[in-house]
C-alpha cells in the first residue's frame, strides 16, 4: 500500500496541492498507452489522496471502515466475532464446493488491504457468477457494520460487480448481482463520499452498475454483454464496435433494442447513435409461398440478364485504386497484428466504411486503431521482428490519407496513398 509521500511522487504534487490538485494531476497523466504496473500505482495514489482526512492528517494512517471513529463495532478474527463466522458458515453451505471457507476466513483474519479480490475474481473468471457475487455481498455487508476492516477497495469492489455482469452471458444471474450492487450503495453510504470518492472510477463504475441492472430483461443479450464488459474495462466506448457489428447484422433486433433503453443513462449514451431507427425499420413479413417462388424466379431472371449485360457491354472492371489501397492496408494490417486481434477488427471496419463513403465513426476507428497498435508494440517491448512495424505504419498512413480526402470537406486533393 502506498504512503502519502509515495502517492504524492507518483502524481508529482507536493503537500499543498490538495485532493482537487491530485485529481488534476490524475487526470492529466492517466491517457492511453500506460503499462498496467503504472497504471496500478496512478490509481493506487489517487485513491488514498481523495480522501481529505489523510491532507487533514499530515499523510498519518487513517483508520478505515464503515464505521471508523463513529463507534462501530470492532472486528478481531473470524472465530471471535459470531456474525461474521454465522455468515461464512451459510455461505459454505451454498457454495463451499468453490469456494473454501478456510481459505475465506484465512484472508479476512489477515485483514490486508483489498484481500478478498484475489478469491473473488477467480471465481467470476471460471463462471462461478453465483458464489462470486454472493461473497461480494456478504463482505460489503460485513465492512458496513466492522470498523478497521479493509478488505475491499471501493475501485476493486466495483471492478468486481461489472466484471459479474460481464460475465453472465445468459443474465441468469442478474438478480443476485443486483443485490450485490445494493450491498456496495450502502457500503458507499456507511463509509461516506470522502472515503468511497465523488467523481472517481469508483463512483462513475457504482453508476453504471446501476445502469446495467437496470436494463430490461429481454434486452438483446448481444447489447447487454457488450456494455457490461466495456464497463468493467472503464472505457464505454469500447462497446461500439461490438455494436456496430450487431446493428449491421440484424437490424430489426437492434431496433427492437434501442427501445427499451434509457437515453438518460451514460451506459445508453455512449452508443444510442449507432442504433437505427425503429420507425425507419420495415416490417419483415413472411410472403406466402407462392409468391415467395414468383419473386424468386423473378429475381433469378433479372440476375441472368444483369450477367450476360455485363459480359456483352461491360467486360471485366478493375477495382477503384482507392478500394484496392483499402484493402491492401487491412490486409497487412491483419497479417501483422493476425485476424482476430481488434486491430483487425477495427481495421476492417474503415475500410468498409471508407469504401462505401460514410466518415461518421472513422475518427474515433482511427484512433482506436492506433491505440491497439501500440499496445502491440508495447506488449512486445517496442521491438518488433522483420519488417512488420514499418509495413503496420505505411498501412495506418494510407487509412489516415484516404479518410483526409474523402471525409474532410475542406481537404485539397491528397497526394496518392503509397500501397503497404
Amino acid at each position: 500500500m502506498l504512503s502519502f509521500e509515495d502517492a504524492l511522487r507518483a502524481l508529482g504534487i507536493d503537500q499543498t496541492a490538495g485532493p482537487k490538485g491530485a485529481k488534476e494531476a490524475y487526470e492529466a497523466m492517466s491517457g492511453p498507452g500506460l503499462s498496467p504496473s503504472i497504471r496500478k500505482r496512478l490509481d493506487a495514489a489517487y485513491d488514498l489522496l481523495q480522501d481529505p482526512r489523510v491532507w487533514s492528517g499530515g499523510g498519518a494512517p487513517l483508520e478505515v471502515g464503515a464505521s471508523a471513529g463513529k463507534g462501530g463495532e470492532d472486528f478481531a478474527t473470524v472465530r471471535t466475532t459470531p456474525d461474521v463466522a454465522a455468515a461464512l458458515e451459510r455461505f459454505g453451505r451454498d457454495h463451499g464446493a468453490v469456494l473454501d471457507v478456510g481459505d475465506l476466513a484465512a484472508v479476512l483474519d489477515a485483514g490486508a488491504p483489498d484481500g478478498a479480490s484475489g478469491l473473488i475474481r477467480p471465481l467470476l473468471q471460471k463462471g462461478e457468477i453465483a458464489a462470486g457475487a454472493e461473497v461480494l455481498r456478504m463482505l460489503l455487508s460485513l465492512m458496513s457494520r466492522f470498523k478497521a476492516v479493509d478488505w475491499l477497495k471501493p475501485r476493486s469492489a466495483v471492478r468486481l460487480v461489472l466484471t459479474a455482469y460481464g460475465s453472465d452471458a445468459d443474465g441468469a444471474h442478474t438478480e443476485t448481482i443486483t443485490r450485490a450492487v445494493n450491498a456496495l450503495e450502502d457500503w458507499k453510504n456507511a463509509v461516506g463520499e470522502a472515503r468511497f470518492g465523488y467523481e472517481g472510477a469508483a463512483a462513475r463504475g457504482l453508476k453504471w452498475a446501476k445502469e446495467l441492472g437496470a436494463l430490461p430483461p429481454g434486452i438483446h443479450k448481444t447489447v447487454r454483454l457488450a456494455l457490461a464488459q466495456a464497463a468493467a474495462r472503464g472505457d464505454l466506448n469500447r462497446a461500439r464496435v461490438d455494436i456496430e457489428r450487431f446493428v449491421a447484422k440484424d437490424s430489426s433486433a437492434a431496433a427492437e433494442a434501442v427501445k427499451m433503453l434509457d437515453r438518460r443513462h451514460d451506459i445508453t449514451r455512449a452508443v444510442y447513435d449507432l442504433f437505427p431507427n425503429p420507425s425507419m425499420v420495415e416490417d419483415k413479413r413472411k410472403l406466402p409461398d407462392f409468391e415467395l417462388a414468383t419473386w424468386a424466379k423473378i429475381g433469378l431472371v433479372l440476375c441472368i440478364i444483369a450477367v450476360a449485360a455485363n459480359l456483352v457491354f461491360g467486360g471485366e472492371k478493375k477495382a477503384d485504386a482507392t478500394t484496392v489501397q483499402l484493402l491492401n492496408a487491412r490486409d497487412q494490417i491483419c497479417r501483422t497484428l493476425k485476424e482476430e486481434s481488434p486491430a483487425c477488427a477495427f481495421a476492417g471496419i474503415i475500410q468498409q466504411s471508407l469504401s462505401e463513403g460514410r466518415c461518421g465513426s472513422v475518427d474515433r476507428l482511427l484512433k482506436e486503431l492506433q491505440l491497439e497498435v501500440k499496445d502491440y508494440h508495447d506488449r512486445r517491448g517496442g521491438v518488433v521482428v522483420g519488417e512488420a512495424q514499418e509495413s503496420v505504419s505505411a498501412a495506418e498512413k494510407v487509412l489516415l490519407v484516404i479518410h483526409a480526402t474523402r471525409c474532410s470537406a475542406t481537404a485539397q486533393p491528397a497526394e496518392e496513398a503509397t500501397t503497404p
